[in-house]
């Protein structure tokens, strides 16, 4: 305040000698006001206040930035896991091959899968056709799914008794028609423990028969050239015994 008080007055002193020069030389000058409150003076400060501030360095003007929008949550897709078989393989009543087999999964079919033994490389699945589960290696087999949200499970304990005596002396008659095949089997029951007996056409489970069992027929459908092997194995809870096993070609 006082520098501006001290540039006011060099600037009155200026004006005045301005003044000075134009007056008329034979009268001897006047003493001359203090023009400080004047108009004069007010004009003055009015400019230097101009002057001031035109010279003040400006504030920045400081714009908002947006901020960060976060990213949206992925809620991952479920998709029901399933199991695709890519070859004839057996789903037992527990991982591994000391476990009763409960059925033959077919290369091509899709099971659903509810659980999963990770350490051996077993899926539990919906026992195709039946209100059942059983137990299937994953070696023959594709999965697919969310899997990853599968429960863990225990399996069973493993039998202690031991399977029964496989079957002997397995004959076989058959007769091929335009259209279909017939077979009469038998064989002699041997075994002292057995649960019942399995039959199988090409690896596929044809019939459970009842403990004591000799004997079956079949009628299924053919053509000239069709194949067959047929197989009769014993089971119980401890597993299932060799297979005794026949093959035959319709001319």
């Amino acid at each position: 305040m006082n520098a501006t008080k001290r540039l006011i007055a060099a600037l009155l002193s200026l004006t005045l000698a301005n003044l000075a020069c134009n007056l008329p030389q034979t009268a001897p000058p006047t003493p001359q006001p203090d023009l400080t409150g004047t108009s004069i003076a007010a004009t003055v400060e009015a400019q230097i206040t101009l002057a001031l501030q035109k010279t003040a360095t400006p504030t920045a003007s400081i714009t908002p930035t947006n901020s960060a929008t976060a990213s949206p949550s992925i809620t991952p897709t479920y998709s029901p896991p399933r199991l695709k078989i890519n070859e004839n393989t057996n789903c037992r009543n527990g991982p591994g091959e000391n476990y009763f087999i409960l059925v033959v999964l077919k290369a091509g079919e899709s099971v659903e899968i509810i659980g999963k033994l990770k350490t051996n490389d077993y899926w539990v699945v919906k026992t195709p056709g039946k209100n059942e589960t059983c137990w299937v290696w994953g070696g023959f087999s594709t999965a697919s799914g969310s899997v990853e949200s599968l429960p863990e499970l225990t399996p069973p304990a493993p039998p202690t008794a031991a399977p029964p005596a496989a079957p002997r002396g397995l004959t076989y008659s058959f007769s091929c028609s335009f259209s279909d095949v017939s077979v009469n089997l038998s064989w002699t029951d041997v075994a002292t423990n057995e649960t019942g007996y399995r039959l199988l056409r090409n690896s596929a489970i044809v019939a459970e028969l009842p403990a004591n069992a000799s004997a079956y027929s079949d009628v299924t459908a053919a053509s000239s050239g069709s194949s067959f092997t047929y197989s009769i194995e014993a089971f119980n809870s401890a597993g299932r015994s060799s297979a005794a096993s026949i093959n035959f070609a319709c001319p």
